[in-house]
This record gives structure tokens, C-alpha cells and sequence, in this order.
């Protein structure tokens, strides 16, 4: 598992929403891409995928921009890496020359992926 610029970003993204939760004051991705240096167009990309899973909603207008669509303490890094990530957890087999079973690790791996599970959906973005 590689964590990539898209999800980095993203988290930038929704930390700065998250930190303006109680506030309800939309977030531009202007503000946000300018302020840590993100190109504004892969900011916006990734706020549309966002948005598509519900996890935030857009404020049109002037005064508009982003907020997130639900308390950062019930959004898990988990809901963020399963929008953003292609490859989630850790998945050894599928590279492997072996048939499944051959080498004895599979139920290790399975392990490996349930705890890392877990362990994201207990991450919150109030905790980031």
C-alpha cells in the first residue's frame, strides 16, 4: 500500500475544512491550493470526487467554495483512502507466481488487512 499525492492532498483539504467545521464558513480550493501550494486544478479533481460520495458539499457563489457534509468526527481515514486510493490495502498475492494458498502467507496478509482496516476507520478526520 502506497499512500499517493492525490490522497495527501486531499487530506490537506479536508484537515482545512474539518478545522472550519463549527464555523460553516465555505472553503475555496483557491485558498486552500494557493496557501499550500496545490495546483488549484488537482485540488478541484479531488474535491469532485469528493463531493460525489457525499463527503462534502459545494456553496455555490460568490461567497462559496467547500464544507464538509457531515461532523469530522464521523468521517474515517478510511471513507477518504477508499474514495482516493485505487489500492487500499496490502495485496501481495495478486503478484505473486504462486497459486493462492501455495505459500502459507495468505491468512497472514488477510491479517495484515483487516487490522489496517480497522485501524484507518478508527483514525477520524477531528483526529488529523
Amino acid at each position: 500500500m502506497k499512500i499517493t499525492k492525490n490522497t495527501n492532498y486531499g487530506l490537506i483539504f479536508l484537515k482545512e475544512l474539518a478545522s472550519n467545521f463549527s464555523q460553516k464558513k465555505p472553503i475555496a480550493t483557491s485558498e486552500v491550493a494557493k496557501h499550500y501550494q496545490i495546483p488549484e486544478a488537482y485540488l478541484r479533481k479531488i474535491a469532485s470526487q469528493l463531493r460525489k460520495k457525499k463527503i462534502i458539499k459545494a456553496k455555490e457563489g460568490r461567497e462559496g467554495g467547500y464544507l464538509l457534509s457531515q461532523p469530522p468526527d464521523t468521517i474515517s481515514l478510511y471513507d477518504v483512502l477508499d474514495i482516493l486510493e485505487s489500492e487500499l490495502l496490502v495485496s501481495p498475492c495478486q503478484f505473486c507466481h504462486l497459486r493462492q494458498g501455495e505459500c502459507g502467507f495468505d491468512n497472514f496478509w488477510q491479517e495484515i488487512n483487516v487490522d489496517l482496516e480497522q485501524y484507518f476507520k478508527n483514525i477520524k478526520l477531528s483526529d488529523l
